[in-house]
């Protein structure tokens, strides 16, 4: 754009004054009573440009030479007093008796140009005024309200929109309006927005990162979801230089160094099930969730800081990453992993690719635009609406909580992104979708509240059974019997094991496991089960007497 205006200018169409001074195709000049002065051939400060780490200042220059229009990055000494001689080299013809009425021009002009930021990390950002900016690609008009403001991107991404929003909002209509998974997608990408914005203006709905995994079979859409999401940011395609769909191919140190200072932009890995068994996972998804990379003793030795990021990242494959991971619950509440179909077809996934592989882009500026034209408050009440879906977080455990925030922002993204759009939604089918989900998640997550709720209201809606058993007196299942002053039913190892699966619970390793860790059940030293009496009968024994948050 401030190309074509000079271009304009040298063509003698425009020409521009600036206080005393004038720039017209044939050179600056300065404006007197007696007459105008020749100062030089045609110049004028186009940008300043600030690095965004050392704060320094430099600014480009337009100007003519051998009769071309050319430009030149300088720095600031070169715009003051005797110093603007040095201009020549590159071909500006200047007079030497008035470099002084120059130098004052050159600085006039400088102040009016655009002052350009280079960044690399995408996302929401904090501007040295104070105002909050959501910036993807290089951006021409000023970021910053009130000010000359304008960002250009060096990052490694094409975070360019191809196309327009009209064209992606009719895709979406076309493609994955009434396909409630797909909507529930797309919901995950303007989650992300959302948990950058809270996580850089402090909203206090600790969204935090999260791992995005999307598992099944080959030819159940995955990839083609993951597609669709990208194209809210940017180049979707992985076959194109500067996607954000990406291979498993990389190290985790490089995977969490592409995040460094992203704030709200999503980032695709596809097809994760050849590397799962080689890589260990767990702390990615620690890194992932808590928004740092992991420090390092540098040689001093001292801990270096690692790079901070707050963004969702997205995982498909055939295999569960999350049971590859440790059965650490802090791990399920950073990894969020839906099972589900995507594409009703091969055409129609297919169709989803080459829509959204030449529309892309268009979508995440509007919708942060969107969310910064709410208020603090407005924000929070949207995101408490979408919260009470999954019931009140008071009743739940903290780890569970925690697993209901994610869960309910992307609820909210999609209601936002379904008023902004103008896009048809089945909010009671995806709230369905979501809850089931929420069930699952909360069952990885908190593996010994929600498996001991399951145990104990099924021994509650069978309790008749139980009333009058004893060790010489069992049922089918078992006894009732009270160990120093601790109710516990004793059910037999082979029909727990039977009852776990009836009620869609981990095995029994993994309940009993999670159970020892929080005194839920009576175990003996290195043993899961309890063995009682002179026979040892073998037994899970349920402590009857834990209070506990659970999903109902």
């Amino acid at each position: 754009m401030v190309s074509k205006y000079f271009r304009q200018i040298i063509a003698g169409e425009e020409s521009v004054e600036l206080g005393r001074f004038k720039l017209n195709c044939d050179g600056v000049y300065a404006m007197r009573e007696e007459g105008n002065s020749w100062l030089s051939s045609p110049i004028l400060p186009v940008k300043t440009l600030r690095d965004e780490e050392t704060g320094e200042l430099t600014t480009e220059i337009a100007y003519t030479s051998g009769g071309q229009i050319r430009t030149q990055v300088i720095d600031a000494d070169s715009l003051q007093g005797p110093q603007v001689a040095r201009l020549s080299r590159f071909g500006v013809v200047i007079d030497p008796y008035n470099m002084r009425e120059l130098s004052m021009y050159l600085q006039q002009a400088r102040d009016q140009a655009v002052e350009l930021v280079q960044y690399v990390s995408p996302g929401w950002h904090t501007t040295e005024s104070g105002a909050l900016v959501y910036r993807l690609a290089s951006m021409n008009e000023p970021i910053d309200e009130g000010s000359k403001l304008v960002g250009e991107y060096l990052g490694d991404f094409d975070l360019s929109p191809y196309g327009t929003l009209g064209d992606w909002i009719n895709n979406v209509k076309w493609l994955i309006q009434g396909r409630t998974n797909l909507e529930i997608a797309l919901g995950v990408a303007f989650a992300t927005i959302i948990a950058g914005y809270d996580a850089v203006q402090n909203t206090s709905l600790d969204i935090g990162g999260a791992a995005i995994a999307f598992v099944g079979p080959s030819s159940s859409g995955k990839s083609s979801a993951l597609m669709a999401m990208l194209s809210v940011f940017g180049q979707p395609s992985n076959t194109k230089a500067g996607s954000l769909f990406l291979g498993f191919n990389s190290t985790q140190n490089a995977m969490v160094n592409s995040l460094s200072g992203n704030y709200g932009v999503g980032i695709g890995y596809d097809d994760i099930g050849g590397n799962i068994e080689s890589t260990r996972f767990d702390q990615l998804i620690y890194s992932i969730g808590n928004g740092a990379e992991k420090r390092r003793l540098s040689s001093d030795p001292t801990l270096k800081g690692g790079s901070h990021f707050a963004t969702w990242v997205y995982f498909t494959g055939e295999v569960s990453l999350g049971e590859r991971l440790s059965t650490s619950s802090g791990l399920f509440v950073r990894l969020l992993e839906f099972q589900l179909p995507f594409t009703e077809n091969a055409e129609h996934a297919q169709a989803i690719k080459t829509a959204f592989s030449n529309t892309y882009g268009t979508a995440a500026l509007p919708f942060a635009n969107y969310l910064q034209s709410l208020s603090l408050e407005q924000v929070r009440q949207k995101f408490a609406e979408a919260m009470a879906v999954f019931g009140t977080p008071e009743a739940y455990s903290p780890t569970i909580g925690r697993v209901q925030t994610k869960v309910a922002v992307i609820l909210m993204a999609i209601r936002m992104y379904s008023e902004l759009f103008t896009i048809d939604v089945d909010e009671q089918a995806i709230m369905d979708v979501l809850w089931n989900q929420f069930q699952g998640l909360a069952l990885k997550a908190d593996v010994a509240t929600q498996s001991y709720a399951a145990i104990t209201n099924w021994l509650s809606d069978n309790w008749t059974d139980f009333e009058n058993t004893s060790p010489e007196k069992p049922n089918a299942y078992g006894w009732v019997q009270h160990i120093k002053g601790v109710q516990y039913v004793m059910i037999y190892q082979p029909q727990f094991d039977s009852l776990l699966e009836e009620l869609n619970l981990p095995d029994a390793t993994t309940v009993l496991t999670a159970f020892k860790n929080v005194g839920m059940s009576k175990y003996e030293s290195q043993r899961l089960y309890f063995r009682y009496g002179a026979s040892k009968i073998i037994v899970a024994a349920i402590d009857m007497t834990k209070e506990v948050k659970s999903i109902g």
